[in-house]
């Protein structure tokens, strides 16, 4: 071959290759080629996921990105606000909200058990008073009704200004402590009226339900315990009553009665001697459960004096109040702790 016929054919095959090259140039722009499927861009321009991909606003992109928003279980929840307890409302209270304070009559300087509270219950307008160391009775207009646990246990009146106990807008509280609970209620009012307080106090002459005279002047069997709690220790467990002049007359006629509802076991110690007395069981309305006694606790003595029953233990105290006593501590042993009842009641005249 010729070296000019090698040139020829060297041109003709650059001629064929520019003449492919135009006819595919030209071709491409007689057809749209690109991907109809949006994602098949993906394939072409890869992308590349963000971590924070859930918080944009941005649209678009949603097929690349709603796996992260799922999780296996379902659809990711929406967060919850915790409520806090400041936040919630405090259910109402339903001593309060039964019993409202119309005022009090505090025997300033006298006897506290000759203090009132005057109460108005819900739904009825009429006010009824409670005699300091009384229960709320359950049906104030009925002279025999069952008494609730709610006992009044002092009142206070707010010193005024100028002097008058009379004078309006006095701030004045009734404090009632519950009998089988360790529970203290507050009642308020800022109003305090006259000392003859119209109340069901006297539907029968003055007197209280129960307190009706029984046979031979005695007080009545029925008559409710009338004590007010002085103070309280909670560390120690020591408690100091007072006791109203009509409960030490009703305690020296039924003392034995009283004694008869309680069971209790005599104790020994190590060596076999008698160190006092185990109560088994304490009637719920009992004066014993009332004055703060349950089963298991073992009376060890009455001002010192070592006693073995219950029998015994109120003998003590009946000698010891005939010989001018009115300040009785009686020494318990609960849950191998002592603690110290003290009734404090008028000397005998």
């Amino acid at each position: 071959m010729t070296l000019t016929t090698l040139r020829r054919l060297v041109l003709a095959g650059n001629a064929a290759a520019l003449l492919a090259a135009g006819a595919a140039a030209w071709h491409s722009l007689q057809v749209d080629s690109s991907p109809r499927d949006p994602k098949e861009w993906q394939k072409l321009f890869p992308v590349k996921t963000r971590s924070d991909a859930l918080e944009t606003k941005s649209p678009g992109g949603l097929d690349l990105y709603v796996g992260a928003a799922t999780w296996p279980q379902g659809e990711k929840p929406l967060p919850k606000t915790e409520e806090k307890p400041e936040d919630r409302a405090p259910p109402p209270d339903p001593f309060k909200t039964k019993y409202t304070l119309c005022t009090v009559f505090s025997a300033e300087g006298g006897n506290p058990f000759d203090s009132f509270a005057q109460l108005r219950m819900k739904g009825d307008e009429r006010p009824f008073s409670v005699r300091v160391g009384d229960l709320i009775p359950t049906d104030p207009w009925l002279w025999n009704s069952p008494p609730t646990e709610w006992r009044l246990n002092d009142v206070f009146v707010a010193k005024a200004p100028d002097k008058d106990r009379n004078s309006p807008g006095r701030q004045v509280q009734a404090i009632f402590r519950h009998v089988s609970k360790d529970e203290v209620q507050i009642l308020e009012s800022s109003v305090i009226l006259p000392r003859d307080l119209p109340s069901a106090l006297d539907i029968r002459e003055g007197t209280l339900p129960g307190q009706e005279e029984g046979v031979a002047g005695r007080p009545s069997k029925d008559q409710p315990i009338r004590i007010r709690l002085v103070s309280e220790d909670k560390d120690t467990g020591d408690v100091t009553w007072e006791v109203a002049d009509g409960e030490v007359e009703w305690l020296g006629f039924y003392a034995d009665d009283e004694v008869a509802q309680i069971s209790a076991v005599p104790s020994k110690d190590a060596a076999g001697n008698p160190d006092g007395f185990t109560l088994k069981a304490v009637p719920r309305g009992s004066r014993a459960a009332q004055m703060g006694f349950i089963a298991e606790d073992k009376v060890i003595a009455v001002n010192g004096t070592p006693v073995s029953s219950t029998e015994n233990a109120i003998s003590v105290g009946k000698q010891q109040y005939e010989g001018g006593k009115s300040t009785f501590v009686v020494k318990v042993l609960r849950a191998g702790r002592e603690r110290n009842y003290t009734f404090k009641a008028t000397k005998k005249q």
